[in-house]
């Protein structure tokens, strides 16, 4: 039986996926079914105390949980692991976590947190005409694609 190829609709969504448990997964799973780079970040193992409240790694829940994601593990206690975090989040269009807020807050994974690194990031961005930063150079030359030269504005 030949493979189905999965949609494309959203290839061009880089999403770093903190999420555990049930809800979150299952909300980036949609996106990573609709072809968003997804990228799972998880604990190595005996790090998170509820790292088996979805079953087992290579259960079938778990992989449906997480098909068409790609995958790392990342100890976020440990500075050198945070600083890996930060690196991605330069990349990623979005970022899910579903922590309780003071894990968040202990971890670095809050919005706050987050967006310091990312604001360089935005503000580049936001300039796509002037080629600068880690993905400046490919807005620009989308625009220039699609025929524009000025923003609108």
């Amino acid at each position: 039986m030949p493979r189905i190829a999965g949609s494309s609709a959203l290839s061009r969504l880089r999403i770093l996926d903190l999420s555990r448990v049930r809800a979150g997964p299952t909300c980036v799973r949609q996106f990573a079914d609709f072809g968003a780079d997804v990228i799972k970040i998880e604990s190595p193992p005996g790090v998170d105390p509820n790292e088996n409240m979805g079953g087992p790694r290579d259960g079938p829940d778990m992989q449906n949980l997480h098909r068409n994601k790609r995958a790392m593990t990342l100890n976020l206690k440990l500075p050198a692991a945070r600083a890996v975090l930060e690196r991605l989040v330069k990349t990623a269009d979005v970022v899910v976590e579903n922590y309780r807020p003071d894990v968040k807050y202990r971890l670095g994974v809050d919005y706050e947190s987050l967006a310091e690194p990312a604001s360089q990031q935005a503000r580049d961005d936001a300039q796509p005409q002037t080629a600068r930063g880690a993905r400046g150079a490919r807005a620009a030359g989308e625009d220039r694609r699609r025929g524009g030269g000025e923003l609108p504005p």
